[in-house]
């Protein structure tokens, strides 16, 4: 009896493992069958410290340059007009106050 359960046993430990080697050899081939080669692991990191060292240099041809101004000519006419109206205000109001006291 115990001979036949070993012999059982180690038939199943025996397959087991010879199905276990055949599937990590069908994947290791298919693995290092699409491996890329080094020459063009090379490029592609040249090619992204390229991409570094360039990062933020745009030919000028294609920067658009234009007029900025930092307040928008609506919202200046609008100021200058509160400020030069508060000017002339107050200076009719001092004029007035001092025609009273006269």
């Amino acid at each position: 009896m115990d001979s036949l359960t070993d012999f059982a046993k180690n038939f199943k430990e025996r397959s087991l493992y010879k199905s276990f080697k055949k599937v990590q050899k069908k994947y290791k081939l298919r693995f290092l069958g699409k491996m890329a080669s080094n020459r063009k692991i090379n490029q592609k990191v040249d090619a992204f410290d390229n991409n570094i060292t360039h990062r933020g240099n745009v030919p000028p041809s294609l920067v658009k340059k234009g007029k900025k101004h930092p307040v928008g000519p609506i919202l200046l006419v609008i100021f200058i007009f509160v400020v030069i109206g508060s000017v002339i205000i107050q200076m009719l109001s001092m004029i007035h106050k001092s025609k009273v006291f006269e």
